[in-house]
């Protein structure tokens, strides 16, 4: 099954940031993203590895800790 892709918004609205700081994440490569005909993603993977990381926990399993992203959409 593929990975969910996350869009701008939704990326800014589960870190509770605003735009400008979710680009510098975005820009600096500290949050992994890319973007498809100038809207930027975010790979539920990396996302999850970027939360992982803040918490500190070092997984190669990226649900194992923090979970599936479509979790929280639950």
């Amino acid at each position: 099954m593929l990975s969910r892709l996350l869009n701008f918004k939704e990326t800014m609205s589960y870190l509770s940031i605003g735009k400008n700081t979710l680009l510098e994440l975005l820009g600096s490569g500290e949050l992994k993203g890319f973007k498809i005909r100038g809207s930027w993603r975010v790979h539920e993977d990396d996302f999850t590895d970027y939360i992982n990381r803040l918490r500190g926990v070092e997984s190669t399993d990226t649900n194992k800790e923090f979970g599936n992203i479509r979790k929280l959409n639950q």
